[in-house]
């Protein structure tokens, strides 16, 4: 028994060895870099938004406010009472039910909300928006099934495979080429360049046009809501990133920077403003069919938005040369077909036609 230690063995050692572990993954993850840190956060939060979403889809169907008698009223359409869809079994109407699940969808959803606030300020805003994107929808493909009882078809896995080609290709490519650190003065010039200009008139003239449809025809399609979702969030990811590069530079600033606290504040109650209201597209899109159909529609069109606009503004693309810039094109190519066979085998499988309209 020589070289046996006795403290390694029985329920002390394994907590010893619990600790070690826990100790050298903390120490791993603190030494990762900034970029590496917001992916692994836009993951998780991307998993607890998405889940938090899905149970309120659950929540919001007409279905769980029915009566049971005896048949099953889950939107799973499970075969019977076994997944206590009526009150019978554990005491809660179906309106309780739907209560329970909003809270806690709301909760997971704002929790992934907060992790995502600190990816913008630890990743460059392109391999937040690709990975977030990716993620989202490979996590709505993975919990549709479980969470809503929604069927997946190889074409799905197909999907999922190519999301995550692109999103490690696009964060690969991006991870080094992105400046973190900007002044006010760094802002202002960024945001005066002509062609930024020319793209953010572009969105929003399309915009107002297609507001002033929706207007006309008192509804508002899925695919334009699609669009003006994704102009609100790639607006938000743009204004809270030079929000809070604005207060780390008033923070860490050696001295006196005349007007930039004027501008951080005014930029933090924009960014309430945009948070707030891309709270209410989030509430209004739950009402737009499936999970599997709308969902990679809304996460693909945030994506491209925010690539577009704030790699735009922010000059993530300038630096690229031609053949990482062709690498990104692929990469980010693979995930827009992944996008449409997700979208494609979601209508497929649907046994009815989804709601297609807000009115």
């Amino acid at each position: 028994y020589a070289g046996f230690d006795s403290s390694q063995s029985g329920p002390r050692g394994r907590q010893l060895r619990s600790r070690r572990a826990m100790s050298s993954a903390l120490e791993t993850f603190l030494a990762m870099e900034p970029w590496a840190l917001g992916v692994l956060t836009s993951c998780a939060g991307s998993f607890l938004g998405t889940l938090g979403v899905q149970l309120r889809i659950l929540a919001d169907s007409a279905a769980w406010k029915c009566l049971c008698d005896g048949k099953c009223c889950c939107p799973a359409g499970c075969g019977g009472c076994s997944s206590g869809c009526a009150a019978t079994t554990s005491g809660l109407s179906p309106k309780q039910k739907s209560r329970c699940l909003q809270a806690i969808g709301w909760t997971l959803w704002i929790s992934g909300q907060l992790l995502g606030q600190l990816t913008i300020l630890l990743a460059p805003a392109t391999i937040v928006a690709c990975v977030t994107f990716s993620s989202s929808l490979l996590c709505n493909t993975i919990l549709a099934p479980f969470v809503l009882h929604e069927q997946v078809t190889r074409a799905h896995g197909l999907g999922v495979v190519l999301l995550s080609f692109g999103g490690s290709a696009v964060t690969t490519i991006q991870a080094h080429s992105a400046k973190f650190r900007y002044n006010l003065d760094e802002l202002q010039e960024l945001a005066l360049r002509t062609h930024f200009l020319v793209v953010a008139c572009l969105f929003a003239g399309l915009a107002v046009a297609l507001g002033v449809r929706a207007l006309r025809r008192t509804s508002l399609d899925v695919w334009s809501f699609a669009y003006l979702f994704a102009l609100v969030g790639a607006s938000d990811l743009l204004v809270t990133k030079c929000t809070m590069l604005l207060a780390a530079s008033w923070a860490t600033a050696s001295e006196d920077v005349g007007g930039v606290e004027v501008v951080a504040v005014s930029f933090a109650a924009l960014m309430v403003a945009l948070h707030l209201t891309v709270f209410g597209f989030q509430v209004a899109s739950t009402r737009y069919g499936e999970a599997l159909q709308n969902m990679p529609l809304f996460l693909g069109s945030g994506a491209l938005m925010q690539v577009a606009l704030c790699g735009t503004f922010f000059g993530e693309f300038d630096s690229l040369r031609p053949a990482r810039a062709a690498a990104f094109c692929c990469a980010f190519a693979a995930m827009l077909v992944g996008l449409g066979v997700t979208s494609r085998a979601a209508i497929l499988s649907r046994p009815e036609a989804a709601r297609d309209s807000l009115k």
